[in-house]
């Protein structure tokens, strides 16, 4: 099966679930509980299928999930991540400059 294929089949047994639910087959979770989960599932998908390549995207779709994930939780709040933006922006950089030299070492 592609990367397609798989992400496409995802998508629509998701869609399936929901449907299901607005018309009281199921009771699924609402989509503010499925999107950390959503967020950190495509990271990780970009990270595999791109054989590591992807990973500064990867690192970011999964850092997005877990902190949305942990506000909805309550384990952490919007001060503590406004303090951790800054350490946070200078790790992603330091890992795209990485990822570049990566790159350019591989071409070398």
């Amino acid at each position: 099966m592609s990367n397609k294929s798989l992400f496409g089949s995802i998508l629509v047994g998701i869609g399936v679930i929901w449907l299901l639910d607005s018309f009281n087959v199921i009771d699924a979770p609402s989509f503010g509980q499925w999107f950390p989960i959503i967020l950190i599932s495509f990271g990780v998908w970009r990270l595999v299928f791109s054989q590591f390549k992807a990973l500064t995207e990867g690192v970011i779709w999964i850092g997005s999930g877990m902190t949305i994930g942990l506000l909805q939780l309550e384990i952490i709040n919007v001060r503590q991540i406004l303090r951790a933006f800054w350490p946070i922006i200078i790790i992603l950089i330091g890992l795209l400059v990485l990822s570049s030299a990566n790159k350019k070492n591989n071409i070398d």
